[in-house]
């Protein structure tokens, strides 16, 4: 969100690299995308198991997700929140409708000046 109040558009994190015959073996730019992906179902996990989103929110998986979205993320001038969402697709079913399973709260980047 920026500075005006102004919502702009979803970002993805996208993960995807092209892969060669080493990454059979070696590849260790997958570190990060099994990292979301387990943050990403430990989070819907807790938010499975409990209605309560204060503890959602101090869970690790959100924490998490928070921290990437925060720090890994590029963001538009003057933004000054951030807010994730989590959807549910399939890259290669063009037929499949993605599906938001999972928006968090706005989160401030820095103090207002």
């Amino acid at each position: 969100m920026g500075g005006d109040e102004a919502l702009t558009s979803w970002q993805e994190i996208d993960l995807s690299m092209r892969r060669s015959a080493l990454h059979l073996v070696w590849a260790p730019h997958r570190r990060l995308e099994k990292a979301l992906f387990d943050a990403t179902s430990e989070l819907l996990s807790v938010t499975e198991s409990t209605d309560d989103l204060n503890i959602i929110k101090l869970s690790t998986s959100y924490l998490a997700l928070l921290n990437v979205v925060t720090y890994q993320s590029q963001h538009e001038a003057g933004t000054d929140r951030v807010q994730f969402l989590i959807m549910r697709a399939a890259e290669y079913e063009a037929s499949v409708i993605p599906d938001p399973v999972f928006l968090s709260d706005f989160h401030r980047l820095r103090e207002n000046v």
